[in-house]
C-alpha cells in the first residue's frame, strides 16, 4: 500500500503540476491578450486625435500603422464603408458594417473580437474605437504573434514541472509513511457519518490533496445536517398546517391502509392512538365510507356524500379523490367537512317557509270565512256583523304585523340602515314603550317597573324601539295574572345593559337555544292563543347583532325569564 501511495502521490503531483501549468499558461495567454486589447484601445484613442485632422484616411491609416509597428490600421465610416487601410486598397475591401467589433464600437464606443481575416488569411485580434467625428478607427494584430509570445514561456514551465516531479519523487517515500494516518482519520470520520453522527468535523490534514477531501466531507456533513433540519422544519410546518385544518384529512394507499391522518380526523373518529400504517377499518366501521372508498380505488373515480355522527349530533360531508404519484401509487385522499351549520341553516330556512306559510294561512282562512258569511247574507244581526268585521280587521292587522316583521328581519339580515343614527337614552325609551303597553299590562293586572340610571347608545331609534317593545311585550304576554315585569337600563364596567325580567311561565331548558329562531314557539298550543307573529325574539337577536351586543337568557319553568342585552 505504501508503494501504491507513493506512486499515486507522484502521479497525482505530476498531473496536478501539468494541469496547473496548462491552466497558468491559458490564464497567462488570456491575461496577455486582455492587456494587449487595453493597450491597443488606448493607442487608438491617442491616434484618433491625429487621424481626425487628416483628410485622406488612407494616408492617415498608414501613418498610424507606421507609428505603431506591427498593427494593421483601418478607418471605417458609420455605414461600414472603408475609407482607409494600411495594408490594402480601399476599393478592394467590402463593407465592414457587419463586423462584430464595428457593431459594438458603434453601439458602445468600443469593440473587440478575434476571428479569421479573409483579406490576409490569418487569425486576427481586432480592436475598434469610435472617434468623436463618428468614424471607426480599428487596429488588428495577428493572433499568432500573441501565441508566439506566450509559447516562449513554455520551456521555463516545462523545466519547472520536471524539477517539481523530481522533488515529489524524493518526498513521496516520506509522505507515504505519514499519509496513512490522516487516511485512517478520514475513514473513521466517514464511518461516524454513515452511522448517523452528523456532528462529526474532520480535522484538517497536513496534505492539500487530503485537505480538499476533508473539506468536502465536512461540507457534505454540514449540508446533510442542514437538509435534515430543513426537512424536519418543513415536516413540522406541513404537520402544523394539516393539523390546523378544521376539515378532517385522511390519506390511504391502495390497500386502504392509513398513510397520514390529521388531528381533526383523529378527533372526529375519537382515535386514541396513532393509526398510521393501519387499516382504515381500525379508524371507522362506517359501511358507506368503506364501500365508497373501495369503489373509488377500483374505478379511479371521485365521490361526495354525507355521514351522520349521531353521538355528537354532527353532519359531515365526505369527499374521496383518488391520487397517484411517486410517493403514493393508486391511493386516495379523504376530506371530511363539518356541514352541520349549513344543514341546520337549511332546516331553519325550510321551517321558516313552512311557519310563515302557516302563520299567514291561519288569518287569511279566518278572513275568507268571515267574508263569505257576510257576503252570502247569512249573518243578519248587526252586532254579529260588527263582530265579524272587527275580527277581519284584527286578522288583517295580524297579517300586516307578520309581513312588517318579516321585512324588518330581511332589512336586518342585509344590514340596511334606513334611518340616521342618533344618541338614544334607553331608559326614557323603555318608559315610553311601557306606556304604550299599559293596556295589555292592566288586563293581566301586572306591575311594570323601571330601574337604573339609563344608558345612551348611538343607534337607529326604530331598532332600539323594536328591541325594547318585543322584550317587554313578551314579558307581559307570557306572564301570570298579577305578576311583575322589571325593566333595568344601566351602565356597566365596559358599556351598558338592558335587563327585562318577568315572573311568567318561563322556558324549558331544552328550548332555550332555539327561542331566537324565526316562528319558533315553546308551547305551540298555548302560543297560538297569545297574539303575536312569532318573530319578536328573532328581531331582538338581529338588532343586538347589528350593534355588537350580546344576549343572555336565564329562565326556569313557572319561575319567569330574564333577558339581558349587553352593549360594549
Amino acid at each position: 500500500m505504501k508503494r501504491a501511495i507513493t506512486l499515486r502521490i507522484i502521479l497525482v503531483s505530476a498531473i496536478a503540476l501539468v494541469l496547473s501549468n496548462l491552466v497558468f499558461g491559458l490564464i497567462l495567454q488570456k491575461s496577455y491578450i486582455n492587456e494587449l486589447e487595453n493597450q491597443t484601445y488606448q493607442m487608438l484613442k491617442l491616434a484618433s486625435v491625429a487621424v481626425e485632422n487628416v483628410a485622406d484616411k488612407q494616408i492617415a491609416a498608414k501613418l498610424v500603422s507606421n507609428q505603431f509597428e506591427g498593427y494593421r490600421i483601418t478607418i471605417i465610416a458609420k455605414d461600414g464603408t472603408v475609407f482607409g487601410d494600411s495594408q490594402a486598397g480601399v476599393s478592394s475591401l467590402e463593407n465592414h458594417s457587419n463586423r462584430p467589433e464595428v457593431k459594438n464600437a458603434l453601439q458602445y464606443g468600443r469593440g473587440i473580437s478575434i476571428r479569421h481575416s479573409k483579406t490576409i488569411g490569418v487569425d486576427m485580434l481586432y480592436v475598434a474605437y469610435q472617434m468623436p467625428n463618428g468614424f471607426i478607427l480599428r487596429a488588428s494584430l495577428p493572433v499568432k504573434s500573441v501565441h508566439d509570445t506566450v509559447q516562449k514561456q513554455i520551456p521555463a514551465m516545462l523545466a519547472g514541472i520536471l524539477v517539481a516531479i523530481f522533488a515529489a519523487l524524493m518526498m513521496a517515500g516520506k509522505m507515504s509513511k505519514t499519509a496513512l494516518h490522516p487516511l485512517e482519520k478520514l475513514s473513521e470520520g466517514i464511518r461516524k457519518v454513515e452511522n448517523g453522527d452528523y456532528t462529526t468535523q474532520l480535522s484538517p490534514p497536513s496534505y492539500e490533496e487530503l485537505s480538499k477531501l476533508t473539506k468536502s466531507i465536512n461540507l457534505m456533513v454540514q449540508s446533510i445536517k442542514l437538509n435534515i433540519k430543513s426537512l424536519n422544519e418543513q415536516k413540522q410546518k406541513l404537520s402544523f398546517l394539516l393539523n390546523s385544518m378544521r376539515q378532517g384529512l385522511i390519506v390511504v394507499d391502495q390497500k386502504q391502509n392509513i398513510v397520514h391522518i390529521n388531528h381533526s380526523a383523529e378527533m372526529l373518529f375519537d382515535a386514541g392512538q396513532d393509526l398510521t400504517g393501519k387499516s382504515l377499518i381500525c379508524l371507522t366501521r362506517d359501511i358507506q365510507m368503506l364501500n365508497t372508498l373501495e369503489r373509488c380505488l377500483q374505478t379511479s373515480g371521485s365521490a361526495i356524500f354525507e355521514i351522520n355522527n349521531e353521538s355528537e349530533e354532527r353532519i359531515y360531508s365526505v369527499s374521496i379523490n383518488p391520487i397517484s404519484n411517486e410517493w403514493l401509487q393508486d391511493g386516495a385522499i379523504i376530506i371530511l367537512t363539518d356541514v352541520t351549520q349549513n344543514a341546520h341553516a337549511e332546516q331553519i330556512r325550510r321551517e321558516f317557509v313552512t311557519n310563515a306559510s302557516h302563520e299567514l294561512k291561519t288569518p287569511i282562512t279566518a278572513i275568507k270565512g268571515f267574508a263569505e258569511l257576510l257576503s252570502k247574507g247569512i249573518v243578519t244581526d248587526p252586532n254579529v256583523t260588527k263582530d265579524y268585521l272587527d275580527r277581519i280587521k284584527n286578522e288583517s292587522d295580524r297579517i300586516t304585523n307578520i309581513i312588517e316583521d318579516i321585512l324588518k328581519l330581511s332589512e336586518l339580515d342585509e344590514g340596511k340602515e334606513l334611518h340616521a343614527k342618533e344618541k338614544i337614552d334607553l331608559l326614557p325609551l323603555a318608559e315610553e314603550v311601557i306606556a304604550n303597553l299599559t293596556p295589555q299590562a292592566e288586563m293581566k293586572q301586572l306591575t311594570v317597573q323601571t330601574f337604573g340610571s339609563g344608558y345612551t347608545v348611538l343607534a337607529e331609534r326604530e331598532d332600539m324601539s323594536r328591541l325594547l317593545t318585543n322584550l317587554i311585550e313578551n314579558a307581559i304576554k307570557y306572564n301570570v295574572e298579577g305578576g311583575t315585569v322589571e325593566v333595568t337600563v344601566d351602565k356597566a364596567e365596559n358599556g351598558g345593559f338592558i335587563c327585562v325580567k318577568d315572573s311568567g311561565i318561563g322556558i324549558p331548558e331544552k328550548d332555550i337555544p332555539r327561542v331566537f329562531e324565526r316562528f319558533y314557539r315553546v308551547d305551540k298550543g298555548r302560543s297560538r292563543k297569545v297574539s303575536g307573529t312569532g318573530l319578536g325574539l328573532s328581531i331582538v337577536k338581529h338588532v343586538a347583532a347589528k350593534y355588537g351586543a350580546e344576549i343572555e337568557l336565564k329562565s326556569k319553568v313557572l319561575q319567569g325569564s330574564q333577558f339581558t342585552i349587553r352593549f360594549h
